[in-house]
């Protein structure tokens, strides 16, 4: 339940999100190609959201920890709902958009909003860290005040930080972070997948981080230019 500090007249509110793996169709879904995709709720991330209604000086800034782990602060207010934190990295500065967003949707988009995300989530790892960043932070700041976002809009809201973060989101992983059932992702349509097979999934993380956005240019200049074999994976991946 949300809360509000009646001597400093902050209401604080709890928000979290998972990490997701792409078992079929990475970087190609962006081209339209389904892509297979499970949510893995034994890596998550939790936002913790205060609202309150001295005026915010804006921006944001992005604190990793040392072992890995989720250490990034937030501060989000009206000027800063359509620019960007230089000084964040780009997974912060993503959650920033979808947060003011969110306050835009909540009508508190003229209050002081500071978030924090913690987690065991490892960014730069395909792992969806941006988007469960996103995610975690727009639920903590409805949940401050009373709300919940449906699934769509949950999505839409997750999906502006993730166009921010990645120059070209899918939508995968926004669906995915937020999901609860391995889902079936298409055309940016996202349906729920029904297993009852009993399975483990093993990921070795090298410790390298990585570029979605990198990898995404790589794919499409491999498209560009082999544009016959490029065209006959696509197909391929289709069937």
């Amino acid at each position: 339940m949300n809360s509000i500090d009646a001597i400093t007249h902050t209401a604080v509110g709890r928000g979290s999100a998972c990490a997701k793996a792409i078992l079929i169709g990475e970087h190609t879904v962006v081209y339209q190609q389904p892509a297979i995709a499970i949510p893995l709720p034994a890596l998550t991330v939790t936002a913790f959201a205060r609202l309150s209604a001295i005026p915010a000086s804006g921006g944001a800034s992005g604190i990793p920890s040392g072992d890995g782990s989720v250490g990034i602060h937030i501060a989000c207010s009206p000027t800063v709902s359509t620019a960007h934190a230089t000084s964040a990295p780009l997974s912060a500065d993503g959650a920033v958009l979808a947060i003011a967003a969110a306050s835009r949707l909540l009508g508190v988009q003229h209050r002081n909003v500071r978030v924090q995300i913690n987690g065991n989530l490892p960014p730069a790892r395909g792992l969806g860290f941006s988007a469960a960043c996103a995610a975690a932070a727009v639920r903590s700041v409805a949940h401050a005040v009373g709300a919940r976002f449906d699934a769509n809009t949950l999505f839409d809201l997750v999906q502006c930080g993730e166009q921010r973060t990645h120059g070209r989101a899918s939508g995968v992983d926004a669906a995915t972070v937020t999901s609860t059932q391995p889902i079936l992702f298409h055309a940016g349509a996202a349906r729920s997948l029904h297993t009852e097979v009993e399975a483990v999934v093993v990921l070795a993380d090298t410790g390298v981080p990585g570029s979605t956005r990198d990898a995404v240019r790589t794919v499409e200049n491999v498209l560009r230019q082999e544009r016959g074999n490029g065209a006959l994976l696509l197909d391929l991946s289709r069937r």
